[in-house]
């Protein structure tokens, strides 16, 4: 089956390692028939004894003591050899389980932000740590333990024939009967168990949205809310673990009382034989030990069934994300550059639509702009004019899907994605830190950076204010910057771009949460970095463009007009408009 291949994917090093424990298996089951044999002999040859030549029963109490010091030291080595075969099952479900983690991990990064923009964090998040779980748990426990119960089931059955085939014969025709429910379970299982996989994504998401936004929610005082909604989530969470139990104890009373029948059947049956004369009180004896051979292996597969269920819903949902496909990704032979990049940028007839489908209208539409290395490029419009998508494009976290975009006259696609990012420097309209000190943070793209270099950059960012910090430099800041004002954030996420020291550098709406002051010193200290970059900045101050070499102003997807700040005033649309309500006309 598909799932079982995909597993086997990442059992590479560690399938012999897995084999000796599916061996040991096997060894540790036969090692269950020793206990039935010697009891037989026990109860046969000393309990009951035989009759010698003259007729007399002779008890062969000589046997007593080795059979007991048998009886012990199989029980050891069974247990041993058990102990062995779950060190080895959770040795290799540990690395599957790490290597699979890493490898999701590592295909999650590298998908585009088309594939965040369908799938939720919390439904991404259930995968990597239940459905993970779920994997281990197969490994490490099921997998031997079918394979126990099978092995069990068959020697148990050979184990009888060698006793009284009629009796065999008699067990086997009613574990078909047993086996009827167990399939009809596993056929329409599968469903319920992907409704419960489903109700857990939902609950995780909405706990994990709530968590991130817990300010948003405080704010607006939407706590009894979203408990509510949680609570809801929750409900159904439960309200489909119960439908799927519930569901499995229909089957599980018939498949219990035919399972704990075959005791019955057997003493009945073994009784008639004894009476017959066609079989000693020693077999039967060994075959009231071994009934739980056949009925615990039946009555375990149920629940066996139950747990592979949700295996094979948990591997299809790992599986959706690892083959889920990389549409931004690189040429066979893409090109690297031999020296620093200048920066030119020139968009050809670009034009880009989130949804691909005939009906949507274009983001971005017929974008043609050039940016001559150095120059400094502000971008303004309305929300939704599709400034950020713009963005975006330059460092491929989206493609161009007409048209195409020049770094250093090369088309952004036939370059060596690592190296084109590492060009740029990238500050972000939602800006992201990292639980971590603030040189930490600063030094994200390249952690390399000495001390000073690190200050030199929080200087240029206006970061004067992380000295003030209880630790400096060495601050450890929250979760996506808790415990930081907006502007703070923003100067960090600033300083983060400029250390790369990039070639282009791309700022989207980077100074919207400071003050005036702090403004003007950033863009002093914009247009003196001490090294050579062209910067495309998306604003919606005046002040913030007002001396860019370039203003584009877009409008629904398109350049509305184009020019520097007196030609644009000139014109008297859409950029004088906003200079007249900010107070610059």
């Amino acid at each position: 089956m598909k799932q079982l291949r995909f597993v086997n994917e990442f059992m590479y090093g560690k399938r012999k390692l897995f084999s000796l424990a599916m061996v040991l298996t096997v060894v540790s089951t036969m090692l269950y028939f020793i206990y039935p044999f010697l009891t037989r002999v026990l109860v046969d040859d000393i309990l009951v004894g035989k009759a010698n030549a003259e007729g007399e029963i002779v008890h062969n109490f000589s046997l007593l003591v080795p059979i007991l010091i048998a009886i012990i030291v199989s029980q050891v080595i069974k247990n041993a050899v058990k102990y062995g075969v779950i060190v080895a099952s959770e040795d290799v479900s540990q690395t599957v389980l790490q290597r699979m983690r890493t490898a999701i991990y590592a295909h999650l990064s590298e998908l585009d932000v088309s594939f965040y923009n369908e799938y939720r964090t919390g439904d991404l998040m259930t995968r990597l740590t239940a459905d993970m779980d779920r994997i281990r748990h197969t490994i490490a426990w099921i997998a031997y333990n079918v394979l126990e119960s099978v092995c069990l089931f068959l020697f148990t059955v050979i184990y009888y024939f060698t006793l009284e085939p009629k009796l065999a014969l008699i067990m086997l025709l009613i574990t078909p009967i047993i086996f009827l429910p167990a399939f009809f379970y596993a056929k329409t299982a599968h469903k319920l168990f992907g409704k419960v996989r489903e109700k857990l994504s939902k609950m995780n998401t909405i706990a994990q949205e709530n968590i991130s936004g817990n300010k948003t929610i405080k704010a607006f005082a939407q706590e009894v809310y979203e408990c509510e909604k949680f609570a809801k989530a929750s409900g159904e969470f439960r309200d489909a673990n119960i439908d799927a139990s519930l569901y499995w104890l229909k089957f599980w009373p018939i498949i219990d009382v035919f399972s704990q029948s075959l005791s019955t059947i057997a003493i009945l049956v073994g009784g008639i034989f004894i009476i017959g004369d066609k079989m000693s009180f020693g077999a039967l004896t060994a075959i009231s030990l071994l009934t739980w051979g056949i009925s615990s292996p039946i009555a375990n597969m149920g629940m066996y069934i139950n747990d592979m269920q949700h295996f094979f819903v948990s591997v299809d949902k790992i599986m959706e994300v690892y083959y889920a496909p990389v549409k931004i990704t690189n040429v066979k032979k893409p090109y690297k550059p031999t020296s620093r990049p200048k920066g030119d940028i020139v968009f050809e007839n670009v034009s880009y639509k989130y949804n691909c489908d005939k009906k949507s209208k274009y983001s971005v539409e017929n974008i043609n702009l050039s940016i001559k290395s150095g120059e400094t490029v502000a971008i303004m419009g309305a929300t939704g004019s599709g400034k950020t998508t713009v963005l975006n494009m330059i460092p491929r976290l989206l493609d161009a899907q007409e048209g195409r975009i020049l770094v250093d006259g090369v088309d952004v696609k036939k370059w060596d994605m690592q190296e084109l990012r590492k060009c740029i420097g990238y500050a972000t309209q939602d800006v992201i830190l990292y639980s971590n000190s603030v040189d930490a943070n600063i030094a994200y793209g390249n952690p390399d950076l000495d001390e000073e270099t690190v200050k030199t950059c929080a200087t240029l960012a206006a970061g004067q204010f992380i000295e003030k910090l209880s630790d400096g430099y060495e601050t450890i800041i929250g979760e996506r910057g808790t415990g930081l004002s907006g502007g703070q954030k923003q100067r960090i996420a600033l300083a983060r771009a400029i250390a790369v020291k990039p070639a282009i550098l791309i700022l989207d709406d980077t100074t919207s949460a400071v003050d005036n002051e702090t403004e003007e010193y950033i863009q002093n200290s914009l247009n003196n970095l001490p090294f050579e970059c062209t910067k495309v900045i998306v604003a919606q101050r005046i002040s913030s463009v007002q001396n860019a070499d370039k203003i584009v102003i877009m409008e629904n997807g398109k350049i509305l007009e184009m020019g520097k700040h007196k030609e644009l005033i000139e014109n008297k649309a859409y950029y004088y408009e906003i200079c007249k309500l900010q107070g610059y006309v």
